[in-house]
């Protein structure tokens, strides 16, 4: 039994504290990760099925970085180049508290919330070279990829540059991942903060016992493959043990968040397959106008749907919108249960900004997408769901978009992908099926999933 030490301190914090519920039926497992988002945490863990040496133990990063660390919006780089030197630093600097007997650099004082020596880090990449610290104190760690293998390329190929002369694909605004020649992914927001994060990035990848993937190997054949023909990755352990989702654990009404409870309620009250879910996920929102656009679109449908919208954007929603929510026609909320409204049986289309984490979750359930994507890779996961079949891109999008989508095109595309004619459902349901049997005994996932856990053990 190790003690096993998992570090985040971004909003894909998920997937991560998930594969730790997942770890604790074989080992203690401590969840380092900054103040504002402990609590969110914290509950979540108490709502999922745990293991023999669960429930987790939550250790909160206390400094005042940390506290201004949390990336909720995004916007131009030099808006939060600052937090990303906060994140690090502090991160770097609880890390260097943590007692292991495996170290050969003991820490000057070890953190106060760890009682016991780790044997173990698992880190999320997209601290990218903050496990530099884990390398020079001899403390053996792994790298967690939250999102598809394109974030982690982008880490390990951070240092080189992008030629002056290169041009990118005209369909790809500065939004989103694109990639560069040879082996080079690029990022625009990380390579605007480049500074702040190439130094040591490279060693912290490569030093790394290996990596652990949030996706399941049959979506990311070529991901991977592109991924170990990297220099110094030829040796690199790699385990897609995903999608990590979260396995609700039974329980009465009265330990059910209130507002969730209240929108599987109303959904319950609806047809089967009636329902349009659409969220953008936490990071990034439409701007208002798009906001009257997409509203203008859901009115258009004449159906039910659910809106995930964060409060200070209700403000942009047109009179209809409001009156509909007033009669529980349909619901806007500023936070749903996701995964339970995926796999409702009222729900029949996702309107997504394809987070992996939500791509990943709506193949789980068999949902077909419109896909609205908004940064990062976002815009890839799109394009993939496209040539699967699973969903149609809305073109142009993007927090630096390219135009305003009108409410006739956002309306067509949904009633297109709707139609079950047209094969989205069916296509979806393939990937449902792929899924179930890569999570199921012998599956590829859990197979990966066991060779992770054994080589913990060594």
């Amino acid at each position: 039994m190790k003690e096993d030490f998992q570090c985040s301190a971004h909003g894909t914090r998920h997937p991560l504290l998930h594969l730790g519920l997942k770890l604790t039926h074989f080992h203690n497992v401590t969840f380092a990760v900054s103040q504002p988002v402990l609590t969110g945490l914290q509950n979540e863990a108490k709502n999922c099925r745990h293991g023999q040496y669960g429930p987790i133990k939550f250790v909160e990063v206390t400094s005042e970085e940390a506290i201004h660390g949390a990336i909720k919006t995004v916007t131009d780089p030099s808006e939060f180049k600052d937090r990303f030197k906060e994140i690090y630093s502090s991160m770097r600097g609880f890390l260097a508290t943590v007692p292991s007997a495996k170290a050969t650099r003991k820490p000057a004082a070890s953190h106060p919330g760890i009682t016991g020596d780790v044997d173990l880090v698992i880190v999320e990449n997209l601290l990218g070279p903050v496990p530099y610290v884990l390398h020079e104190r001899g403390i053996p760690y792994y790298l967690f990829n939250s999102m598809r293998t394109f974030l982690a390329q982008i880490f390990l190929t951070i240092d080189i540059d992008e030629p002056a002369d290169f041009e990118p694909l005209s369909h790809v605004n500065r939004s989103f991942y694109r990639p560069s020649v040879g082996h080079k992914m690029l990022d625009p927001f990380l390579e605007a903060i480049k500074d702040v994060v190439v130094e040591h990035c490279a060693e912290a990848n490569h030093s790394s016992k290996g990596l652990i993937i949030n996706s399941l190997r049959e979506a990311e054949t070529e991901g991977v493959a592109e991924l170990l023909a990297l220099p110094h990755m030829q040796k690199m352990r790699t385990f897609c043990v995903g999608p990590l989702i979260p396995d609700f654990q039974e329980q009465s009404s009265t330990t059910e968040p209130s507002k969730g409870e209240e929108v599987l309620k109303w959904l319950d009250s609806q047809d089967t397959e009636s329902v349009t879910y659409i969220s953008f996920g936490s990071m990034a929102q439409p701007s208002p106008d798009e906001i009257v656009e997409i509203a203008g679109a859901l009115l258009a449908t004449n159906g039910p749907f659910i809106w995930s919208l964060q409060a200070e954007h209700h403000i942009h929603l047109p009179p209809g919108i409001q009156e509909g929510t007033r009669n529980h026609k349909f619901l806007v909320v500023s936070w749903a249960p996701q995964k339970r409204i995926l796999s409702h049986p009222a729900t029949k289309l996702f309107f997504s900004h394809c987070g992996w984490n939500s791509t990943q979750e709506a193949l789980a359930s068999g949902t077909p997408m419109v896909c609205w994507p908004m940064f990062a890779d976002q815009l890839m996961n799109a394009e993939w769901l496209e040539r699967e079949g699973v969903g149609k891109l809305i073109t142009g999008t993007g927090i630096a978009a390219n135009r305003l989508v009108p409410a006739c095109e956002i309306a067509g595309l949904l009633a297109f992908v709707a139609d079950k004619t047209n094969g989205h459902k069916e296509a979806a349901k393939v990937w449902q099926a792929k899924i179930q049997t890569a999570l199921a005994v012998g599956g590829s996932s859990t197979a990966e999933f066991e060779n992770l856990v054994q080589s913990l053990e060594v």
